[in-house]
């Protein structure tokens, strides 16, 4: 069971509502959270602070495009949540169709560069 969740909507109409640990990936920052610090403590996972504004990566109709947070809003209770343990490449995977990570440290380098020599081709 968690608490400390967090609701996010983007500018798609799309609504996630995770951990504030859960790590995003968002152009010219890398990989951020609501809460970069327990991101780095629970996950030894470096994030920098999410934010409205900030776009994010959105797979729809076979292609990345992107899409901006539109809101964060704090949820009060309890939820279970879960974590995937065998993604068939890598630790990033897409949550509602938005690009997040699974919190493994030891992937988060690779699957970074990936990311970046992908968008950086285009």
């Amino acid at each position: 069971m968690h608490e400390n969740l967090v609701q996010i909507s983007f500018s798609n109409k799309l609504v996630n509502t995770n951990t504030q640990d859960h790590p995003y990936y968002v152009k010219n920052k890398g990989w951020c959270s609501v809460d970069p610090l327990q991101s780095e403590k629970r996950y030894r996972l470096p994030t920098t602070k999410l934010e409205i504004g900030d776009k994010c990566l959105v797979y729809q109709k076979g292609k990345l495009k992107k899409v901006k947070v539109t809101s964060v809003v704090q949820q009060e209770g309890s939820v279970k949540t879960y974590n995937l343990t065998l993604l068939k490449f890598g630790n990033s995977y897409f949550a509602n169709g938005i690009l997040v990570n699974n919190e493994n440290p030891e992937y988060n380098k690779a699957e970074t560069m990936k990311i970046n020599n992908k968008k950086n081709s285009k």
